[in-house]
């Protein structure tokens, strides 16, 4: 039986670290949709019950940070965890101006993950 019947979206270009993503958070009872691109996510955004996101800042095309925000210009205001091999001064001013639930740098432990996500699950439903 599924945690929850909202899906955790992923959207990482690198297809190892997706997949272990992908497979981490369903191994722990989560439903998810694991996307490579930006525009993988948006072409199947509409049905997708999302409970949070899980973006990588560095993709090709429009960043993680980017594609969040282009999601709560159109109303979708939803938990978001950043996750990153570099992160510098921007990468988190941003992330904290965004009010993300975490910026997790590679490599990070299952457990930081794992507790960034249920917060995202325990935060109050947004709009």
């Amino acid at each position: 039986m599924k945690r929850d019947q909202k899906t955790i979206v992923v959207v990482e270009d690198d297809p190892g670290m997706r997949g272990s993503l992908e497979f981490l958070l369903e191994s722990h009872g989560f439903t998810v949709a694991a996307f490579a691109t930006p525009d993988e996510l948006l072409a199947r955004l509409n049905g997708i019950k999302i409970g949070c996101a899980i973006f990588d800042v560095h993709l090709p095309g429009p960043d993680g940070i980017t594609v969040y925000e282009s999601l709560e210009a159109t109303g979708r205001k939803l938990p978001a965890i950043f996750i990153t091999g570099r992160a510098d001064d921007q990468i988190r001013a941003d992330a904290k101006r965004l009010k993300a639930i975490a910026l997790l740098e590679k490599p990070f432990s299952d457990e930081a993950l794992l507790d960034a996500v249920g917060r995202a699950f325990s935060e109050p439903a947004i709009g």
